[in-house]
C-alpha cells in the first residue's frame, strides 16, 4: 500500500531496489506501483546515490533501517534534499537523515531528544498497510428480493 495509495497527479514515486527480486508478489506490486522502479542492487552505494540524485528525486525514504538488507550509507551522499527514515522503530544516529516517521506511541515526543532526526507523527501507527489488500472483503451476497 506505500508505493500504491499515493495521488499520481501530485506525487511520483520512484523506487531503487537495492536487492535482487526474490520473485514475490509483494515485490511485483511494488514494482507496478511506482512511476519507476530501477535496479540498482548490483551498484555501489556512491553510484545509488547518482543514480537518485540524477532521477531528481526530492525526498529519499530508506525501508529497511539497520535490517541486514540496508544500505543506509547512500543517504550518507546526500542525493536529496530531504532523507527520511521509515519503517524502523529507532534512531539512526545519522547526521544526514532529516526525519524519523513515526508515532507517538512508538516514540513518545518526550524521547525526541535521543533521536538524530526530527520526529514526524503519523495520527496512529508510524506502519503503513493497506489491509484491503492483503486481506480482502468476500463479496457481499445478493440482498433478497
Amino acid at each position: 500500500g506505500m508505493f500504491r495509495l499515493h495521488h499520481p497527479d501530485r506525487v511520483q514515486v520512484a523506487c531503487f531496489a537495492t536487492t535482487p527480486s526474490d520473485g514475490s508478489d509483494l515485490r511485483a506490486k511494488a514494482q507496478s506501483a511506482c512511476h519507476s522502479f530501477v535496479e540498482v542492487h548490483l551498484l555501489e552505494d556512491q553510484e545509488v546515490a547518482h543514480e537518485v540524485n540524477r532521477a531528481g528525486a526530492h525526498i529519499l525514504i530508506n525501508l529497511f533501517g539497520f535490517l541486514d538488507k540496508s544500505r543506509n550509507a547512500i543517504a550518507a551522499f546526500s542525493p536529496s534534499p530531504v532523507s527520511i527514515n521509515h519503517r524502523w522503530c529507532s534512531t539512526t544516529g545519522a547526521p544526514f537523515i532529516h526525519y524519523h516517521v513515526t508515532d507517538r506511541y512508538t516514540s513518545p515526543p518526550d524521547f525526541s531528544p535521543f533521536y538524530s532526526e526530527r520526529l514526524t507523527f503519523m495520527p496512529h501507527s508510524y506502519l503503513v498497510n493497506d489491509h484491503r489488500a492483503s486481506y480482502p472483503l468476500p463479496p457481499r451476497p445478493p440482498l433478497p428480493a
